[in-house]
Order: structure tokens, then sequence, then C-alpha cells
């Protein structure tokens, strides 16, 4: 079966072009869009991500120190002068969250530290990638006075908290970790 075209009717007309690229880029503009949206979606997946390992990397750290604790706060005890003091109270320092905040340029140890005093007990930290503001870490005491099994030893709600800005337009996001660590009295 041969095909024969008549002389005068082969080819588009120009309304029939405008129409067919008219349909094509009413197509490809919703793809387009939905692309951008799945690539920045996927981009905070991964910041979160990020933010949890940002965050299991130091408790994990710190659940590993638990047993040395009392040497710990003996040391920054001897160090400070201060007799009273405990784990919290290195946790919560000002100076450690100051050099945990300015630890975003590279991997660096940072020292537990009373007033400034730093201890011989440190943490490595890695580099946080440039969406990420700051990290934290504070220490709250739990009661357990009411508890008979747990009166002896002083237990403490770490909160590890890395806090980023997903993009320029979105708001701030944080992830926060939260451990239970005892501290012999």
């Amino acid at each position: 079966m041969k095909l024969a075209c008549r002389i005068g009717e082969s080819g588009l007309s120009m309304a029939e072009l405008v129409v067919a690229v008219s349909v094509i880029a009413m197509a490809i503009g919703p793809l387009i869009a939905l692309l951008t949206s799945s690539n920045q979606m996927s981009n905070h997946s991964i910041q979160e991500e990020m933010s949890v390992h940002y965050c299991r990397e130091i408790t994990d750290q710190l659940l590993r120190l638990a047993p040395k604790i009392p040497f710990i706060v003996e040391s920054a005890r001897k160090i400070t002068g201060n007799n009273k003091l405990s784990f919290a109270d290195l946790i919560n320092d000002s100076g450690f969250n100051k050099a945990l905040a300015n630890a975003e340029n590279s991997s660096d140890c940072v020292a537990f530290q009373n007033l400034g005093l730093p201890t011989e007990f440190r943490i490595l930290i890695s580099k946080m990638d440039k969406v990420f503001k700051f990290r934290q870490i504070r220490a709250e005491r739990l009661d357990s006075s009411s508890n008979r099994h747990f009166k002896d030893l002083n237990y403490w709600k770490i909160i590890v908290t890395v806090g980023w800005q997903p993009s320029e337009n979105a708001p701030d996001k944080q992830t926060q970790t939260v451990i239970i660590i005892g501290e012999s009295s």
C-alpha cells in the first residue's frame, strides 16, 4: 500500500505548530516544577538525616564516657577547686557550649570545662555543613528521690540540639536527642 500526498497538502500549518508547541509547553512546566520541589524535599530530608547524625555523634560519646563521669567530675573539681561541681555543670558551661558552636569550620576536640578552665576529658565533634547554624548541649537534673532504687545516683537528662536553615526562605529547624545518664554522688 502506497501513501500518496496531494500537491499542496504536505506539511503542517503554522497554527498547528503553535498549538503543538503550546501543548508541549503546558505539559513540561508542571513537570519541571515537580522535579524542583522533589529535589528540594530530598535536600531537606538529607539535612534532617545529617542533623540526627550530628546529635548522635555527641550522645554516643557521652554514653561511652558515662562510666568515667566520676573521674571527669573529680578531675574538674581538682582543677577548679569547686567540690560541689557536677557533670551537669560541665555540660552546661557557657565556654564548653561556645567551643561547640565555634567548631563549625573543622573537626575538633572540645574539652569539658568549668568557668573557662578545661579538663583533660574531651569529645570529638565533626565539621558541620554550611546550612547548620548551631549545636548545643545542656543537662537538666532528674528528680529520683521518690524511687528507692535510684536514690544513690544523680540522674541527668542530657539534651543535644542541632539547628539549621534548610533554605533561604524556609524557617529554622531543630533536631534534639535526649539521653539519661546517672552520676554517682
